[in-house]
């Protein structure tokens, strides 16, 4: 029995060793900005719109509205059990016509680690009459908000490389993997342009996730070590009964 709860106490501790082993969540700007010519101009707003700065932590939401569209934004990150981050740009209401609508979210100092990291953008939603819209997602292991390019671009003014460039079409589900030490940055955008001569109806949402999962050699050993501790209790309690 002493034996027991001795490798009980040791399983604890190898489990708060992995614990404190995991990366901590860092302070990370979340900002949003928006364009209504294609992306020749950028506006940012001052606040979240929900009584928020856009400089505060990374986890939170974003409000805002530009005409008669809703632009909604999400972040989460979290360290625990599994790494994972998840962000949602969203853009809802009537696009009047002659608009290019360009929307982009960024976050930076994102933990999620180890590599090579699993990146899934899920785009969905509706426009009525229809229009052209995609999304793109980057990924910079430079840790800059709001960078966009090419694969393998390098990036200003941190040096890094964009480690994931992805386009997805509306309705469709994007999955790639990169690799990328922590901190970095992603930049999601949504575009649509409505070219033509009346207003449009628009529901669109672009779901980000980036998954990374514990090494599988410290869980092939982690969840080995009860199974061993259990094997020597049943044939101690073997011996035991055959010698008594």
């Amino acid at each position: 029995m002493l034996r027991i709860r001795n490798f009980m106490r040791l399983a604890a501790v190898l489990v708060g060793i992995a614990m404190l082993g995991a990366p901590t969540q860092a302070q990370a700007a979340f900002q949003l900005r928006y364009s209504l010519d294609g992306g020749a101009n950028f506006s940012s707003p001052a606040s979240d719109g929900l009584g928020g700065d856009l400089d505060g932590p990374g986890n939170g939401s974003i409000l805002i509205f530009a005409g008669n569209v809703t632009i909604t934004a999400h972040a989460t990150v979290t360290t625990l059990s599994t790494p994972l981050s998840i962000f949602d740009l969203a853009v809802s209401g009537s696009l009047a016509a002659g608009v290019n609508l360009v929307v982009q979210m960024s976050l930076d100092n994102i933990p999620t680690a180890p590599p090579p990291q699993a990146l899934t953008v899920n785009f969905s939603g509706s426009t009525n009459p229809a229009l052209v819209s995609t999304a793109k997602t980057w990924v910079d292991s430079g840790n800059n908000l709001f960078t966009t390019g090419a694969l393998n671009t390098p990036t200003a003014p941190n040096p890094g490389f964009i480690k994931a460039a992805v386009t997805t079409a509306l309705g469709a589900v994007s999955n790639v993997s990169f690799s990328a030490n922590p901190p970095y940055s992603v930049t999601a955008q949504i575009a649509v342009n409505n070219t033509g001569t009346v207003a449009s109806s628009v529901s669109l949402d672009s779901n980000i996730q980036i998954a990374a999962p514990v090494p599988a050699g410290f869980v092939l050993a982690l969840t080995g070590v009860p199974a061993l501790g259990i094997g020597a209790w049943f044939r101690r309690r073997t011996m035991a009964r055959l010698t008594a």
